[in-house]
């Protein structure tokens, strides 16, 4: 008798650049993936004043046009080499270049795809001149409909579950028991009680 098939994944793996979105990449690439799992490798960058961190500064038109045409190639150039490493039989793999604010652009993108998952780094970075550390991924975390993983090595072998008995803490737990890439990590359930009398 032939084992029932794995239902294929999709997954968006936000990045940016950052080495903390390489980990992200590195941990995707680590995991084993349902067969013709979907891997979308997205960067969303704010082309408009957020690539210079506020307001447009007093620059050329010329001058704004070739950052913007760099940072847009730099970008590109990210996207495709994770691209890259994570390519292997068995994943689809896709790149793309999203215009607009990152944690909105990403969340966004993650609906529109109906994504199972999203890998994102711990921390990362926006625009050219400022470091926002961690502020995408908490935004990711807070308001997207699918599971969010934050990476922060390139393994899952022990996962805590967090459990508060939830419809969210159900479709964890049903995640962790259920994909292909969390077979061998070993799980601790944890739940919080106030035992502080009122």
């Amino acid at each position: 008798m032939n084992a029932a098939r794995e239902v294929p994944m999709k997954l968006l793996v936000a990045i940016d650049g950052s080495p903390a979105s390489d980990v992200g990449v590195a941990l995707v690439r680590g995991l084993d993936w349902p067969e013709d799992s979907e891997v979308v490798v997205a960067h969303a960058v704010d082309f408009g004043a957020g690539l210079f961190g506020g307001p447009w500064p007093a620059l050329a038109a010329d001058q704004v046009e070739r950052v913007t045409v760099d940072a847009r190639a730099d970008a590109q150039r990210v996207v495709h080499e994770a691209a890259v490493r994570l390519a292997r039989p068995g994943l689809i793999v896709r790149e793309e270049l999203l215009a607009g604010r990152a944690a909105t652009t990403l969340v966004d993108r993650a609906a529109s795809m109906d994504a199972d998952l999203i890998v994102v780094g711990s921390r990362g970075h926006g625009g050219i001149s400022r470091m926002v550390l961690g502020s995408v991924t908490a935004e990711i975390v807070s308001h997207a409909n699918s599971p969010v993983l934050v990476a922060r090595g390139s393994a899952a072998d022990r996962v805590v579950l967090a459990w508060d008995g939830s419809s969210s803490a159900s479709r964890a737990a049903d995640l962790v028991a259920t994909c292909r890439a969390f077979r061998r990590a070993d799980v601790h359930v944890v739940s919080v009680m106030n035992d502080q009398v009122p």
